[in-house]
């Protein structure tokens, strides 16, 4: 299918999948990512921001035991929920978001629950992508690993999938330069284990097939300071190869910059001299933009929700004129779904008295501006719009 032959032109959105209430099948009767624990009270809630489950049906909806301020009960989804999972997919064909990184938690996958969950997302979203007619692949992402060892813990998972025909199906599977698509997110990070000399190993053997997987067009999410070894990034000079073995580079900038102005002081300072140097090198560059963050539930800092304000979202929009205006040929939003960091785009709760009472949520633009619930998904759709009109190059 076209639409999954290239990156050129494409806007990916990531979509963490990760939300799990105890009624799920493979829940073993836990709350992922909504709640702490047993997830009795609003201090147990570890998102800042609510969704709008209006036209979730019976079947899809958990109960928390919680009440909004209009008197409601609060209601969540599951990502383990197919049905829920087809609905996002169709609201991505609506606002005419065309691929799809599922995101795949490497330190999970050593745990027979937390894969199967992982499987059943997986499966899901295939099933969705098919329905819809929406690209997607796997972006893996290797937070909370503890050694290089772990790494083959990816590896593995990446061949066990083509083995067993899981992600491959109906032509859908993202495809750039003639190969399917595989993210690894984390390689290089201060904050991440694994050497230069591992991440290396495991980029090579990705890209020249290991076990059932093809060779794969590999994408590194990658410190926003890769180009210097500095800041976010660690500093022995063998990541400089590392970094520039990836196929796609796509630096992490959520929450490195706050305003539409600083957006745009970051994108002339920071992106041009990288997409400048990756064009030298040959390797294609994936801009990742966000609409705002807030994590104040997440790290337990109350003083601090909202931390980059959505202003309505000009803080978005700045960053696709800015992608327009310096020639991206790809973007990436992150997120479809976060609501931990509050960075997701898709359908929020509004107004306040929607949101459960005591949870410290925030509204995407907290109030201060008259936004639909689907404003960000509209946003979303303008930013798609901008790549096929400015659409340059080849397959």
């Amino acid at each position: 299918m076209e639409l999954a032959s290239t990156l050129y032109g494409r806007h990916v959105v990531g979509y963490q999948g990760w939300f799990v209430c105890p009624s799920s099948p493979e829940s073993g009767g836990k709350w992922a990512h909504w709640f702490r624990g047993e997830g009795k009270t609003a201090d147990d809630l570890r998102v800042d921001m609510w969704p709008d489950t209006a036209e979730l049906t019976a079947e899809e909806r958990c109960s928390t035991g919680l009440k909004t301020g209009a008197g409601n009960e609060a209601v969540l989804f599951s990502s383990l929920n197919s049905k829920t999972v087809d609905r996002h997919f169709s609201w991505m064909k609506t606002y005419n978001i065309e691929s799809v990184a599922l995101q795949r938690f490497v330190s999970e996958l050593t745990s027979s629950r937390k894969r199967a969950q992982r499987d059943i997302v997986l499966q899901n979203v295939v099933k969705s992508a098919r329905t819809h007619k929406r690209a997607y692949f796997i972006y893996y992402d290797i937070s909370g690993i503890e050694a290089d060892k772990d790494l083959d813990i990816l590896l593995a998972d990446w061949e066990r999938l083509w083995k067993e025909n899981a992600i491959g199906q109906a032509g859908l599977y993202q495809m750039h330069r003639g190969k399917p698509v595989v993210g690894v997110w984390g390689l290089g990070f201060t904050s991440r284990a694994g050497s230069a000399k591992a991440a290396a190993s495991l980029i090579a053997r990705l890209k020249s097939g290991s076990g059932a997987a093809p060779p794969a067009t590999i994408i590194g999410g990658v410190p926003t300071r890769w180009r210097g070894l500095s800041g976010d990034s660690k500093k022995e000079p063998e990541w400089a190869d590392v970094y520039r073995s990836f196929d796609v580079i796509s630096p992490w900038t959520v929450g490195r910059f706050k305003t539409p102005s600083t957006a745009r002081t970051f994108w002339t300072d920071r992106i041009v001299p990288d997409m400048a140097e990756t064009s030298r090198l040959g390797i294609d560059y994936l801009p990742v933009i966000f609409p705002g963050y807030s994590a104040s539930n997440l790290k337990r800092k109350a003083s601090e929700p909202n931390s980059i304000d959505r202003d309505c979202g000009r803080f978005y929009l700045e960053q696709v004129a800015a992608a327009e205006k310096f020639g991206a040929r790809m973007l990436y939003t992150a997120m479809f779904d976060e609501f931990d960091e509050g960075t997701a785009i898709m359908k929020a709760a509004e107004p306040q008295n929607a949101l459960p009472v005591d949870g410290g949520l925030i509204t995407p633009d907290a109030e201060s501006c008259d936004t639909a619930n689907d404003w960000y998904l509209s946003l979303a759709g303008q930013a798609t719009r901008m790549l096929q009109t400015n659409r340059r190059g080849g397959q």
